[in-house]
């Protein structure tokens, strides 16, 4: 058994700049870096015991290479004394000693998970989107160390929207949060969905609003909408439903989902009242 006494001495996170990724802002990038953010040191494996490596000032940066719609994973090695970053695909990340590191090599530590966008070479990070016509939440790395609160948000201020048959369907037929957790699946997910909803010809309905987990089919509804009202101001209630979990490691989509019959309409902000609808999940990474 490795003596791993000295192994709890990690100091980076990975980002797409040369400081910690904002909470607020979009970016996307061809170039990884892991970043000193607590201190400039990480240990590592030699194959005999653990020793902290100096990342630098700057850390270390990866022009990496990734396909798109693609999930890999975030290792560090060090190469004589150097540390270095890759990014491997099709690998397995365990626990030896109770260090995650890659399956068959611990000598590579992992750090982080990362996932491809739509065009190669690419992450996207975007943690809130403040309307359906501007695209979706997206967070495409998580750090599994010196972690921090991540949200994504869905926004949408527009007015009305009404369906013409009865289904289940995606918000606005386009709302859906992306991110990528850990492989190990100990992430633990908390989320939340409001959709302000009132029938239009003041009959009562029910309105009901899902979060939906498309790889595990998970939807719990935990509140139920009634109204009895022409418009917000007249006799709306909130659709409410929320999740906690932990899924298994990887890519996850979750699809805010309602249920609606053609006498119904969803509100998300009617101009007068401040009402808006919203999705969002938080976690750590």
């Amino acid at each position: 058994m490795v003596n791993t006494q000295f192994a709890d001495v990690v100091g980076g996170l990975l980002s797409l700049n040369t400081g910690p990724l904002s909470l607020n802002s979009t970016v996307s990038a061809s170039t990884l870096t892991y970043i000193p953010v607590v201190h400039r040191y990480i240990s590592l494996f030699n194959g005999t015991r653990y020793d902290a490596y100096d990342i630098g000032a700057s850390g270390i940066s990866l022009a990496f290479t990734l396909a798109a719609n693609t999930q890999g994973e975030a290792y560090v090695r060090a190469v004589g004394s150097t540390p270095t970053l890759s990014v491997e695909t099709g690998t397995t990340v365990v626990r030896v000693d109770g260090i995650p590191v890659k399956s068959g090599d611990p000598t590579r530590r992992h750090v982080g998970t990362v996932y491809g966008w739509t065009s190669a070479n690419t992450i996207m990070w975007r943690p809130r989107a403040d309307s359906a016509t501007v695209g979706h939440p997206h967070l495409g790395i998580w750090n599994r160390y010196n972690q921090r609160q991540l949200v994504l948000e869905q926004n949408d201020t527009t007015d009305t929207w009404s369906y013409g048959t009865a289904t289940w369907r995606p918000v606005r037929n386009a709302w859906r949060l992306e991110f990528v957790v850990d492989p190990l699946g100990e992430t633990l997910v908390n989320g939340h969905m409001y959709v302000d909803c009132a029938c239009v010809a003041r009959t009562p309905i029910s309105a009901l609003s899902s979060l939906n987990n498309n790889t595990d089919g998970f939807g719990t509804v935990l509140r139920q909408g009634d109204s009895n009202g022409s418009s917000p101001g007249n006799g709306f209630q909130t659709c409410h439903a929320k999740y906690l979990r932990s899924w298994n490691g990887g890519f996850k989509t979750l699809y805010p989902l309602e249920l609606s019959s053609a006498a119904t309409s969803f509100y998300g902000d009617d101009g007068v009242n401040g009402v808006r609808s919203v999705a969002y999940a938080s976690f750590l990474g």
